[in-house]
């Protein structure tokens, strides 16, 4: 992809992103990594301490 104002090519590492202007310009939301650190939620403890 290049900037649309500079015309230079826009070279994207994983786990890197664009800045929002630049982003909004990608219509193909396949393009787009899925988010780091999975699709699972983090485990949530209930309850107090064990009082064993």
């Amino acid at each position: 992809m290049k900037d649309p104002a500079t015309h230079e090519d826009l070279i994207q590492l994983p786990g890197q992103s664009p800045a929002p202007e630049i982003a909004d310009l990608v219509a193909n939301s396949d393009a787009w990594d899925a988010p780091l650190g999975g699709d699972e939620p983090e485990p949530i403890a209930l309850g107090g301490p064990d009082p064993n």
